[in-house]
């Protein structure tokens, strides 16, 4: 029973970690994302919703941020100096703000 308890909060960290890092690939994608719609929405539109590209290309990047870079960031720099590294988003150009703000 106590063995059972160890592994259930070590695999519970473990996915902690892995939910809670920085995500650098998955959120790179979203850039490209993001920098695409801003030359080309229709072109953008066709890749993310009538072909899926975009999604898929997120989920694939998602899965090594889950699985290593992740737990890597928040073990090894993360907890150690209580700070979280936030990734950093890149301001495509040119920016045209919405027209709802």
């Amino acid at each position: 029973m106590r063995i059972a308890t160890l592994l259930l909060i070590g695999t519970t960290l473990c996915f902690a970690s892995c939910t809670s890092g920085p995500s650098y690939l998955s959120r790179s994608v979203d850039d490209r994302m993001n920098k695409s719609y801003t030359e080309s929405p229709i072109g953008t539109a066709l890749l993310s919703d009538v072909i899926p590209v975009y999604p898929i290309i997120k989920v694939l990047a998602w899965i090594p941020d889950f699985l290593i870079l992740n737990p890597i960031q928040f073990w090894t720099s993360d907890v150690l100096d209580g700070k979280g590294a936030g990734f950093r988003h890149k301001n495509p150009s040119p920016i045209k703000e919405p027209w709802f703000k």
